[in-house]
């Protein structure tokens, strides 16, 4: 059965007050099984002053994360949050990946899965089989644990298709790091940080995985549907034949071809392949007049302008912790950094709503991305994965022994 500890700290200058604080939080010595891994998210200074090194270093499990913008700090705090998942029957195995660029991306995806897989093939260290059928291979694994980079020249989407293409369509749950000033924040592998790579931690055994998803409320949503006639990847340039501005103006989004203000503005995407809508955020307008969105927009695929306020998040967080139970094991929570804003910066906010509604008896990880990860469900109870923008995530993590 899976188990899960978590700690938080907040000092960051003293590196040894610090680590003895969060050692001290997890009590491994009775808490810890035989198969652990550690998912940290943190503040960038936790990086800086060597307090996530020195932890790692302590820690006799694999730790992934990020130095995201988490919620304390979108309030002028920081704070760092561990959760270690830890288990007799669950497998875990991590590993990242090597350097992405425009043109090794989908091999390097593709490696760091296999290189996952073998792990978790081989926990002991025994020799890998030869994988000559990788996709096939991963018919054992039940989730996979992503982070991926914030990257200028590539969207979420685009590398979670390659990792959706590598494992054969394993759920995959997890986030992209913020932004900061044009630059990612980095994603954290044992200790070191890493603006070019993606981590995966790949789960199998007794474990099963239940997921949520909550965007833009139904009801702060735009009736009329434009069909997207013309996009290239996540540039989105006409919609029912007419220029994308054009269209924006008619609810008062642009004028003369320019978009009236530089904020992110949600679009309820339908991709037509029987999953639900998704949030996409038009983040920019390129010189043209054409408009960059914070994931690919397919031809054919139909949209509708939303908004979102403070009251939808704080409503929206009941709809993501209500499937977790008593029998959860571990809850992750992942929002959006868009929400946060919405909450007039007020970080702690959305963090403390989640503690309210899961209570005390849910060990959870919560912190804000730059992109969201999580799988929709499908006819039949299927999974696909699929990449959010100003959306809550969420990812129960139960015995699979249980039914649910």
């Amino acid at each position: 059965m899976l188990k899960a500890m978590t700690a938080q700290i907040r000092e960051i200058d003293d590196v040894s007050s610090a680590v003895s604080a969060l050692l001290a939080q997890l009590d491994m010595e009775k808490g810890l099984r035989g198969n652990s891994v550690g998912i940290l998210t943190c503040g960038p200074d936790f990086v800086g002053s060597g307090v996530v090194k020195a932890l790692c270093e302590k820690l006799p499990f694999d730790v992934v994360g990020a130095a995201a913008t988490d919620a304390a700090a979108l309030g002028g705090l920081s704070v760092l949050s561990l959760i270690v998942l830890t288990s007799d029957d669950v497998l875990f195995s991590a590993a990242l990946s090597r350097p992405l660029d425009r043109e090794n991306s989908g091999d390097a995806a593709r490696d760091v899965c296999l290189s996952a897989l073998k792990g978790l093939l081989n926990p002991d260290g025994s020799p890998s089989p030869d994988l000559t059928a990788p996709a096939e291979s991963f018919e054992k694994c039940v989730l996979g644990l992503t982070v991926i980079p914030f990257m200028q020249w590539s969207e979420g989407d685009e590398i979670l298709g390659f990792l959706d293409e590598a494992t054969g369509g394993v759920p995959l749950f997890g986030m992209r790091t913020t932004e900061i000033a044009s630059v990612g924040s980095p994603v954290l592998f044992n200790g070191e940080a890493y603006f070019d790579r993606l981590a995966v931690v790949l789960l199998s055994g007794n474990v099963r995985a239940r997921f949520a998803a909550v965007s833009i409320m139904e009801h702060k949503v735009a009736k009329y549907c434009a069909l997207v006639t013309g996009s290239e990847r996540n540039i989105l340039k006409t919609v029912d034949d007419i220029p994308i501005a054009e269209y924006l103006e008619k609810f008062g989004l642009a004028e003369k071809g320019r978009l009236r203000w530089k904020s992110s503005i949600p679009l309820l995407v339908d991709r037509g392949d029987g999953s639900r809508p998704t949030s996409v955020v038009i983040l920019d307008q390129t010189p043209e007049g054409y408009v960059r969105m914070g994931a690919s927009v397919p031809l054919n695929s139909t949209i509708r302008i939303g908004s979102i306020d403070r009251g939808d998040v704080l409503e929206s967080v009941s709809d993501i912790t209500g499937i977790a139970g008593r029998e959860t094991g571990a809850f992750l929570f992942f929002s959006c950094a868009l929400r946060g804003f919405t909450l007039d910066l007020d970080g702690t906010t959305e963090r403390d709503r989640v503690r309210e509604t899961l209570g005390d008896s849910v060990p959870y990880l919560f912190a804000y991305t730059g992109g969201e990860i999580c799988p929709l469900y499908v006819q039949g109870g299927q999974t696909i994965n699929r990449f959010h923008n100003m959306t809550a995530i969420g990812c129960a993590l139960n015995s699979s022994e249980l039914k649910l």
